[in-house]
């Protein structure tokens, strides 16, 4: 469908002499589109321009006009083409990047320094002399601890 087919039927909503111009339109499409055999196949820019306009147009002044297929196919398309537009799953990768192993190793040396004073409990190292600092030292500590 032309542009120009879109802007006239809007001008044809506006202008009420225009629409027995437009009614011939109609019926001269309506024949043509009878005498196409079988299921119209359009490409991607076809159907993508054809939303667009439709979009435009608006879904009220589309139910008024005859068209190759329905409005609520326009619209769809036009849907499709929007959440297209804003799917950035191609741009992400498969889940978290791997650590480089420079950083890693600057991670387990930190780490194993931390265990030696007692903060950093997660790694199996053997247990460090002395209180952790965590710890509570005194005895309102330890009870408050205890009954938690």
């Amino acid at each position: 469908m032309n542009l120009s087919l879109f802007l006239l039927l809007l001008a044809a909503l506006l202008d009420p002499d225009r629409q027995k111009l437009i009614e011939i339109y109609e019926s001269q499409f309506d024949a043509l589109r009878s005498q196409i055999p079988g299921k119209l196949r359009f490409t991607p820019a076809q159907k993508l321009r054809m939303a667009r306009a439709a979009h435009a147009l608006g879904r009220k002044a589309m139910k008024g006009i005859t068209t190759l297929v329905t409005p609520d196919t326009l619209f769809r398309w036009y849907r499709e083409a929007v959440r297209a537009k804003w799917d950035y799953s191609k741009k992400r990768g498969p889940g978290r990047p791997k650590t480089k192993a420079e950083i890693e190793k600057f991670i387990l040396i930190d780490c194993q320094n931390l265990r030696k004073i007692g903060a950093c409990p997660g790694l199996n190292l053997p247990k460090p002399i002395g209180r952790p600092w965590w710890a509570p030292t005194s005895s309102l500590g330890k009870s408050l601890l205890l009954s938690a």
